[in-house]
């Protein structure tokens, strides 16, 4: 078919939304202070991401050979009724909870002080004293309630998960490694190869530019469709009663 407007801004969505998906770098300091053996953080790197993307591969690949262009953006979405399905939305009910867990740490302590600073004033004295366990799970329980309620209300959240990618993951997956290799490199005094000066200026000025204006383009027109659609309700955004029934 003829590629209009609309179709472009849709295949820059879809470059998003991948972005957003390796969004977990954002992680990547913290896990290799985390490590006992720093130094092996590039190999356990190459294996996490070469298995990600291995497994992303293999899920879209199964998923187009059997639904064709029909496939759901939601993969369950496409599955038949019957424990298949049951068995897939318990483990990514799985995942999602560790993915909690993992990610929301940070934010959870910020809370965590702002609503109990006296709490949080007695931990930091004590040396990493243990919170009280009421009133960090009140923070922890109060921020998941928070985010199921907005993922629920809000009917265009697939779309928003695309403007969070344009304006943050690529920033993330293309912007700050260069930025922070190339600034490293100069407080150190170390020379860099041309070949890696060339990628890093072209991932800091070319791709994260275009990633952002385009993607935040097309994310915010996926918006507006949404918006104004008639099937836009408070809840029609929530995918929970027909995907894990």
């Amino acid at each position: 078919g003829q590629l209009s407007p609309s179709a472009i801004l849709d295949l820059i969505g879809a470059m998003c939304a991948v972005v957003f998906a390796y969004q977990g770098q954002s992680m990547y300091l913290e896990i290799a202070r985390e490590m006992t053996r720093p130094a092996r953080f590039a190999y356990a790197s190459l294996i996490a991401n070469g298995s990600m993307a291995a497994v992303y591969l293999a899920a879209a690949t199964v998923g187009y050979a059997n639904r064709g262009a029909t496939v759901s953006g939601f993969l369950p979405d496409s599955m038949a009724e019957g424990p298949a399905k049951v068995a897939t939305g318990s483990l990514l009910a799985c995942h999602l909870i560790v993915s909690y867990v993992v990610t929301a740490q940070p934010l959870h302590r910020a809370a965590h002080a702002a609503l109990f600073p006296r709490d949080a004033a007695a931990r930091a004295a004590a040396a990493g004293r243990p919170a009280s366990a009421a009133r960090w799970l009140l923070t922890t329980m109060g921020t998941l309630l928070l985010a199921v309620v907005v993922g629920a209300a809000v009917p265009f959240f697939a779309q928003f998960q695309a403007l969070l990618g344009a304006l943050s993951g690529a920033p993330t997956l293309c912007g700050w490694p260069a930025l922070f290799l190339l600034r490293g490199a100069a407080v150190r005094g170390v020379r860099l190869r041309i070949v890696e000066r060339v990628v890093c200026l072209t991932m800091l000025y070319v791709l994260t530019p275009a990633l952002v204006a385009m993607g935040s383009a097309s994310a915010v027109a996926g918006i507006v469709r949404a918006w104004g659609a008639p099937e836009s309700s408070p809840l029609s955004g929530c995918a929970l009663p027909h995907t894990y029934s």
